[in-house]
């Protein structure tokens, strides 16, 4: 899992890698530490989604509760959670999983120059944090802080694999 700490749109002040499991539940505990590490220089927390790493699921309502700074789940569509609780089904913690997509809240639309994107709050407001994710977009369809961090991981997947 990647993190990235954004000064503004502008600049990347710090990168963040932490191993999780594929299709576990260690997302939100690695997600917590990370944030904790960067001693309160982060105002707003933006995730890809809900899940990382296929099917390991960030809790973003217990992300809020223990660092006290907002948290926003962004998604490009709208999510399909038959489709998701279909594919969760055969994964071990399917009752822990559905909790956690349920405990996320509501599935809010809104747009970032003129493309829809949709996306799920804790500890911040819709109307804020739609204000938010349009400033952190800069020109992009999506806040860059998660565009970096998807380019980040794309080029370390390549090492890798």
């Amino acid at each position: 899992m990647i993190g990235v700490l954004y000064r503004g749109t502008d600049a990347i002040e710090h990168v963040d890698a932490r191993p999780i499991m594929i299709d576990g539940l260690d997302a939100t505990d690695h997600l917590c530490q990370m944030v904790t590490a960067l001693d309160s220089r982060c105002n707003v927390i933006m995730t890809d989604g809900i899940t990382v790493g296929g099917f390991n699921m960030l809790d973003i309502q217990t992300i809020h509760q223990r660092t006290q700074i907002p948290v926003i789940a962004v998604t490009r569509t709208d999510p399909d959670f038959d489709a998701i609780e279909d594919a969760i089904a055969d994964l071990p913690n399917t009752d822990e999983r559905s909790r956690i997509i349920e405990h996320a809240g509501k599935v809010y639309r809104g747009t970032i120059h003129a493309a829809p994107v949709f996306f799920q709050t804790a500890g911040i407001e819709q109307a804020d944090a739609e204000s938010m994710l349009r400033q952190a977009a800069d020109e992009a369809t999506i806040p860059e802080p998660i565009r970096a961090a998807d380019l980040i991981g794309d080029g370390l997947q390549e090492v890798i694999a």
